[in-house]
């Protein structure tokens, strides 16, 4: 896939087709921030996240101590669903 390539919002905002994943596989906290920032002083504006992954506070952390205006960029989060029964 092209790197530069984007998909534009209702908005007119282009986000970027390749986001930077934030899944950490067991590794430690610092790893995942430093890996945060690498990847925004090499151009990723788009961040993958999931509240699964535990690791909000180091993302933030990564995108504040960047400097890049957060109007920038763009963090999707999935959000881990539960199927309930509705008992009638």
């Amino acid at each position: 896939m092209d790197p530069s390539k984007t998909f534009v919002l209702n908005n007119g905002k282009a986000v970027p087709a390749i986001g930077l994943g934030t899944f950490h596989g067991g590794d430690t906290s610092s790893n995942v921030k430093e890996a945060v920032k690498l990847g925004l002083q090499l151009g990723y504006r788009h961040i993958d996240c999931a509240v699964a992954y535990g690791n909000e506070k180091e993302v933030g952390e990564a995108i504040r101590e960047s400097g890049i205006p957060r109007h920038e960029l763009f963090c999707d989060v999935q959000i881990i669903h539960q199927v309930f029964e509705i008992k009638s």
